[in-house]
């Protein structure tokens, strides 16, 4: 009986060994047989002890499967949302989108997927997609990271539930028809880096809570018909190096907080109505090249700080109420090309720190 126990231990400790050794570098059991053997359990009990165990093996060999099958179940998802989406576009849009078919999203025209073919990127841009965007089903697209729909004729407003997009960094719908308020949940996409909203119908006003967007890189609403001012809570986005808010309606001034964005090198305000002073603290943007400030409501000097600017290559500020005279300090700008600030109230003549601009192409103080 001895002999019969030994016999079995070895066999299927060896056994063992051989089919577990690829999966585990140190077989559990080759510690664990030892033990057992020294025991003197009976072959029963040893046998009942490996058969457990290898079923726990097996349990946890198919458990290490189930991502596979998880990835296949999200491509479906995915899939069947996007094909959701497609029949609620007018016939011609379908046509455009023939290659959307099936349960491997992949392949489809504007759609690329990770490594594990899940779609992470939609880049419909310019095809002439006519719809909305209400039956998309933004939670099917987890792990969307790029959204560009521009340059399309879609209406309608952005559904609430885009906040769902938790890992988007690019999100650009410029260039459509779509109309309502800018939701706050845009604001809830704190991976965003680009946001582009430009040429749409949008009303209402900037949510104020824009700030919370604190990895945004570029900011781009122009021509929409927005009401109120900025949002102080832009003084948070300090990685913000493009800002353009062109033609939106905007009233108040300009936010002094707004020289905390150090990054910035774009600053396009043109076509508001802003009024009050051009604020000191825009002299602490060492960054900026483009200063846009024309045909708004600003009056006040043109701050001496403008001379900190050293990288600026375009000044425009006409059509404002500017007055007083040119700083001299304008003559550090050694990277300027362009000033412009015609169709104001100026007074004095021009400084001759302007001899130094060796750059200087354009100076426009009358039209």
């Amino acid at each position: 009986m001895h002999k019969l126990h030994t016999n079995l231990g070895n066999h299927i400790f060896d056994c063992i060994r051989q089919s577990l050794i690829v999966e585990y570098p140190i077989p559990p059991m080759m510690f664990i047989f030892p033990t057992l053997q020294s025991m003197k359990l009976p072959s029963f009990w040893l046998l009942l002890i490996v058969m457990l165990f290898c079923a726990f093996t097996v349990a946890t060999s198919r458990h290490a499967t189930i991502p596979s099958s998880a990835s296949l179940t999200l491509q479906q998802t995915e899939a069947n949302a996007l094909l959701k989406w497609k029949t609620s576009l007018d016939n011609q849009s379908q046509a455009l989108l023939s290659s959307w078919g099936g349960n491997s999203p992949c392949n489809w025209l504007g759609i690329a997927c990770d490594h594990t073919k899940s779609v992470s990127n939609i880049n419909l841009t310019r095809i002439g997609l006519r719809g909305t965007l209400q039956t998309l089903s933004f939670s099917s697209l987890p792990n969307i990271l790029t959204l560009d729909m521009s340059n399309n004729s879609l209406n309608g407003s952005i559904p609430p539930q885009i906040r769902m997009l938790s890992k988007l960094t690019h999100l650009n719908l410029s260039d459509n028809h779509l109309s309502g308020e800018i939701p706050f949940e845009i604001t809830q996409l704190v991976s965003l880096r680009i946001l582009d909203l430009a040429h749409n119908a949008f009303n209402g006003s900037i949510p104020q809570e824009i700030g919370a967007l604190r990895n945004l890189r570029e900011l781009t609403i122009e021509f929409v018909n927005l009401t109120g001012t900025i949002p102080n809570s832009i003084e948070n986005l300090s990685f913000l190096s493009y800002l353009s808010l062109w033609n939106c309606n905007l009233t108040g001034a300009i936010p002094v907080s707004i020289g905390k964005l150090t990054n910035l090198s774009y600053l396009d305000l043109t076509h508001n109505n802003f009024y009050g002073h051009i604020p000191r603290e825009i002299g602490k943007l060492s960054n900026l090249k483009y200063l846009w400030l024309a045909e708004n409501n600003f009056s006040g000097s043109i701050p001496q700080e403008i001379g900190n600017l050293r990288n600026l290559i375009e000044f425009s500020a006409p059509r404002n109420h500017l007055s007083g005279s040119i700083p001299r300090e304008i003559g550090n700008l050694r990277n300027l090309i362009q000033f412009s600030a015609s169709r104001n109230h100026l007074s004095g003549s021009i400084p001759s720190e302007v001899g130094k601009l060796h750059s200087l192409v354009t100076i426009k103080l009358v039209d």
